[in-house]
Order: structure tokens, then sequence, then C-alpha cells
């Protein structure tokens, strides 16, 4: 933890009596990533990475969807949103993609006025490698207009 001077002794107490203390071993490893420029350069690669998968996801939903979708939030992260111009996500809709094989995550849970958003979701691809991503497209687009049109 890195702490303002000011924070430092009352921290140092908490830490002798919590009993949560990290291993010097550790602290000493950690700060030879970091100082031997490691942590900078897995970050770098990560970005790389997020950024390749990131345009894999908005190539094969343009590719599956075109002019029916608006992907937003794709700057950066490991999800994008993405607003369906024909699709009001139901229940049903999301019992459909899960049969698919399909896990989407509806915006609508996480608005503040609900109503608002019932035809967006959120697709995550963190974990996922460019064949899972168009795979995984090209399921969602196969569940929703084989059993919503």
């Amino acid at each position: 933890m890195i702490l303002p001077e000011s924070l430092l002794t009352a921290c140092r107490d908490i830490l002798s009596v919590s009993g949560t203390g990290i291993s010097v071993i550790k602290q000493i490893a950690l700060e030879a990533f970091i100082q031997e420029g490691y942590l900078e350069h897995h970050i770098t690669k990560m970005k790389k990475l997020y950024r390749k998968k990131r345009e894999a996801v908005i190539a094969a939903l343009q590719t599956a969807f075109n002019n029916r979708i608006i992907v937003s939030g794709d700057a950066t992260g490991l999800y994008v949103v993405v607003e369906f111009h024909e699709i009001d996500f139901s229940e049903d809709v999301f019992e459909t993609l899960q049969e698919y094989g399909v896990r989407v995550y509806p915006v609508e849970a996480h608005a503040i006025i609900k109503g608002n958003h019932r035809n967006k979701v959120i697709l995550g691809y963190g974990n996922l490698n460019a064949e899972d991503i168009q795979i995984g497209i090209e399921r969602l687009k196969t569940a929703l207009f084989e059993n919503t049109s």
C-alpha cells in the first residue's frame, strides 16, 4: 500500500494488531517486478490483447447484425454494450440465449430508471479467444432471430 506520510503510523499500528501483514519476501518480489519494468510490460501486453479482442467483438457484431445494432462502451475495457433496434430482452429471450450457450447481461438490471434499456445487453469478452468470440456472436444471432422474429 502506498500511503501519505500522515497515515503511515496509524496503518502500521492497525496491521500490527490485525495479523494481516504481507510477507517481506512478497513485498520485495513485487517491488522488483515493478522496478524492473515487468508490471508496465504486462499492462502494455494486456492492453494490446484486449484491444484485439474488442476489435474482434465489434467486427463480429457488425458482420452479424449490420445496422440492427449500436455498439457503445467500446473504447476500452473488457465488455461492450450493444443496443438492438428490434429486440426486447425479456426473461424468455434470456432463457433462449442460455439454451444456445450464450451469456449476456441486461443493462436494465443496472439502470436507475427501469424500462428504458430493455433492448441493451452487456457482452463481456475478457476470457474469450477470437474463435470463441465469433462462435458466441453467431449463436447470439441464431438465438435472437430464430426465436424472436
